[in-house]
């Protein structure tokens, strides 16, 4: 398995790279936003349109840093290891091998857990960062801010491996869209049932604040019964002959 391990690393060492040139890029820019909004047109904006106050900029402060943990693990994903596998035609070199589908399955798994903990460990280092350009006070609420993006990601790669080596990386993709499909839709019915009902802001930073913390809250769960579940699914459709990878 360390072989297969070195291997997944080796050809995904580009896409580990963009992984953290992007969460360190990202989280600079979001630091230039930031300073515009006290220093730059922003502010002028802001002040314009009497938007500006201190529990404005610490929400916006908050929905780019959720952004960003969201985004910056969103590389992490597992398709990219099954894409240069099928380029190379690595299936007839598997089954050659004297690994059993377990350990080849795992290998999968212990590669993305380590990317997507490089992840957590960048956004670690830049949130802070962007939380003093932002002068907002560095809480729990970031941690719980990062835990949900992990957590997000998490959750969609689980359902995606076994979709993989059932169908194909394509169907992985088509899924991964419906999924973003549906939450936009139902974030934008959220948002028109609030005006049509008049949910005071209050309420509405107040749900948001629940939905996010529930994601943080789930990572146990993700981690302990997700991945056994998801990594059991896989090994099973390998060994019943219905492997659309290899």
């Amino acid at each position: 398995m360390k072989g297969l391990l070195l291997k997944n690393v080796m050809t995904q060492r580009k896409s580990i790279i963009t992984s953290i040139l992007f969460c360190f890029g990202m989280g600079g820019f979001f630091i230039l936003v930031m300073l515009s909004v006290y220093y730059g047109n922003f502010h002028e904006m802001l002040t314009e349109q009497d938007f500006w106050s201190e529990v404005f900029i610490r929400r916006t402060a908050y929905v780019l840093a959720f952004t960003l943990a969201v985004l910056s693990s969103s590389i992490a994903g597992m398709a990219g290891v099954f894409r240069e596998d099928m380029a190379a035609d690595f299936g007839k070199v598997a089954v050659s091998l004297p690994v059993s589908i377990s350990r080849r399955t795992m290998s999968v798994y212990v590669f993305y857990m380590g990317f997507l903990l490089l992840v957590f460990v960048c956004n670690l280092v830049v949130h802070p960062l962007f939380y003093k350009a932002a002068k907002v006070e560095i809480t729990g609420k970031m941690f719980v801010l990062i835990l949900a993006g992990f957590a997000i990601n998490l959750f969609i790669n689980l359902i995606d491996v076994p979709l993989i080596y059932r169908f194909g990386v394509r169907t992985a993709f088509v899924v991964n869209l419906a999924l973003i499909i549906v939450c936009g839709i139902g974030s934008l019915r959220f948002l028109a049932e609030a005006a049509d009902t008049s949910l005071q802001p209050e309420e509405l930073v107040r749900s948001v604040d629940r939905l996010i913390n529930g994601f943080a809250l789930s990572v146990p769960g993700l981690l302990f019964a997700g991945v056994p579940l998801s990594f059991a699914a896989s090994c099973s459709i390998q060994k019943r002959g219905r492997n659309q990878v290899w």
